[in-house]
């Protein structure tokens, strides 16, 4: 009721300039939109209330939504480990990301190079291509050009696109390095090689 009183206050006030002989229609006028206010208050009202109780009922939400997903990657992670000391070497490899990442564990890099290892020792192409990544830039292993490049010839023999890819670049770089040596001081400057 005072929500509608304040409207009417409102109203009234802003339609004082109709002549009085119109206080009939003034007032059918008022009534109307105070009917129409009326309603727009009790449904912003009624949606004030929706979003409070939506608001507080969200974080419970998200939480158990995380707690779903984490447990999720708990169970994926205790399946791809049993797999994994069964001697699966794709699910090695997998492991191996887990671990890294840390989906379902705690990260652990250094768990995720041996799982890795042990899975390119079985043939898995995903492993080799990736200790060549992580001998290159050397992460979590000490960098190592040749460590990488035998990982990535490895994988690139076994028809791993992206390790062929890397080995080419590899030999594109070799080449240019072979190139550049076999020039004269005045042929590298003039190829702006100092």
């Amino acid at each position: 009721e005072g929500q509608y009183e304040k409207a009417r206050h409102i109203l009234y006030g802003i339609y004082d300039d109709f002549p009085d002989d119109d206080i009939e229609y003034r007032e059918d006028y008022i009534d109307q939109l105070i009917d129409r206010c009326g309603i727009c208050i009790a449904e912003r009202e009624k949606h004030e209330k929706q979003e409070q109780q939506t608001a507080s009922e969200q974080p419970v939400s998200r939480v158990n939504a995380l707690r779903q997903h984490f447990s999720e990657q708990e169970r994926q992670f205790k399946e791809c480990e049993a797999a994994a000391l069964d001697g699966d070497g794709e699910a090695q490899f997998r492991l191996g990301e887990m671990y890294l990442l840390g989906q379902g564990i705690d990260a652990d890099p250094a768990q995720a190079i041996t799982w890795w290892l042990g899975a390119a020792d079985q043939g898995n192409t995903d492993a080799m291509y990736q200790l060549g990544v992580q001998y290159r830039k050397g992460l979590y292993v000490t960098q190592d050009e040749s460590e990488s490049e035998k990982w990535y010839r490895c994988a690139s023999e076994l028809g791993h696109s992206e390790a062929k890819r890397a080995v080419e670049a590899l030999e594109r770089r070799a080449a240019r390095a072979a190139e550049e040596t076999a020039m004269t001081p005045e042929e590298l400057f003039a190829e702006g090689v100092s």
